[in-house]
């Protein structure tokens, strides 16, 4: 964000040029100038912004990189739950088969 400055001394003019007294006009720009000093503190700036902006990311890749683990974990016991089931299947059907040309023969 840019450095804005707020000119307390233009600012006393303008309102006295406006027609306000001076105690008034003075209180005013008090009380302005204190609420943004005060909000100074709440601002962002672009470096701050990128800054979290670069933060998310490495979170998100942390992130990325663990949920990829999570699924290859998932493929690879996925594919021995299936192999293991081929195998029962094919070991059921040779039994069948043996049994079926026992009883045949």
């Amino acid at each position: 964000m840019s450095d804005h400055t707020f000119d307390a001394m233009a600012a006393l003019r303008r309102l006295e040029d406006a027609g306000m007294p001076r105690p008034q006009a003075e209180a005013s720009v008090t009380c302005h100038q204190q609420a943004v000093s005060a909000s100074r503190g709440d601002l962002a700036t672009k470096a701050d912004l990128a800054k979290l902006g670069a933060e998310l990311r490495a979170e998100m890749a942390e992130h990325r990189a663990a949920t990829q683990k999570q699924i290859d974990g998932l493929k690879s016991e996925l594919l021995t739950m299936m192999l293991v089931q081929t195998g029962v299947t094919i070991g059921s059907v040779m039994a069948l088969l043996t049994i079926f040309e026992f009883l045949r023969g």
